[in-house]
């Protein structure tokens, strides 16, 4: 048991998603560090976060597995007594296509590793998180309000993951359950350097992309932080169904 406010990330592990468990365990929070298949780094993090006076634990969560995933949540459960707040920062690899060149294979693959993955871990968190009248959170993208060619296996997901937190906000209000999102924009850290080693991303694709953003630069993993861990104080506690946009500007 703890006398911290606990939260679950999963995708913990990524760079976004270490950021937001630094956000989370400085206000405060006992974190449990989901992750799929980076247990060194998820240790490395916890290691880092109880180091500096936080308490963490590594959390292995595969979000494609239901079973995995209500394990997970009954271990935090057990643990700590608790789960104060759900956050969804977990998401594959996003292949640039063409909406004309995606495959029925690829969609469909896409929209179950990211929408598909959301609702597993809901209908797994949700019983806790009425018990604790906590919060639920996840990441988009602007690309779901400002479509960005060769971007659709990315927005289409995400349009129905800013569904799945609409239908808890109305829902899950009368149990005490907030939900909220924050679409990550042009951020500098976790996918955005593995698409650039693969090649989706060149130095021309990245300067052209600053000139699109209205404040004509990128974003830190901080940034989304920073939000998600607004969204899980109480200074939120009057807000929900929001997707606050962190991309300087670029939806507009």
């Amino acid at each position: 048991m703890s006398e911290r406010k606990i939260a679950l990330v999963a995708g913990g592990s990524g760079g976004v998603g270490g950021e937001i468990c630094r956000s989370l365990s400085r206000d405060g929070f006992a974190v449990a560090v989901g992750y799929r298949s980076s247990p060194a780094k998820a240790e490395e993090l916890v290691a880092e976060l109880n180091k500096d006076g936080g308490e963490s634990i590594a959390l292995a969560l595969d979000l494609s597995n239901v079973a995995n995933v209500e394990n997970a949540v009954r271990e935090v459960v057990d643990r700590y007594g608790r789960v104060d707040v759900g956050v969804y920062a977990a998401g594959p690899y996003i292949p640039q296509r063409w909406i004309g060149e995606i495959t029925h294979a690829e969609n469909a693959s896409m929209f179950m590793q990211d929408a598909g993955s959301c609702f597993n871990l809901v209908a797994a968190v949700l019983p806790a998180l009425r018990q604790a009248r906590g919060s639920f959170l996840a990441l988009t993208t602007p690309a779901v309000k400002r479509h960005i060619p060769k971007d659709s296996l990315s927005s289409i997901p995400k349009a129905a993951v800013e569904a799945i937190v609409r239908s808890i906000a109305v829902e899950e209000a009368r149990h005490g359950v907030r939900a909220n999102a924050v679409g990550v924009g042009f951020i500098e850290a976790g996918m955005f350097f593995e698409m650039r080693e693969r090649g989706d991303f060149s130095d021309s694709y990245v300067e052209m992309a600053k000139k699109n953003i209205p404040l004509r630069y990128q974003g830190r993993a901080s940034d989304i932080a920073d939000a998600v861990a607004f969204f899980a104080s109480d200074r939120a506690r009057y807000i929900t169904g929001q997707v606050l946009q962190v991309d300087g500007g670029l939806s507009l």
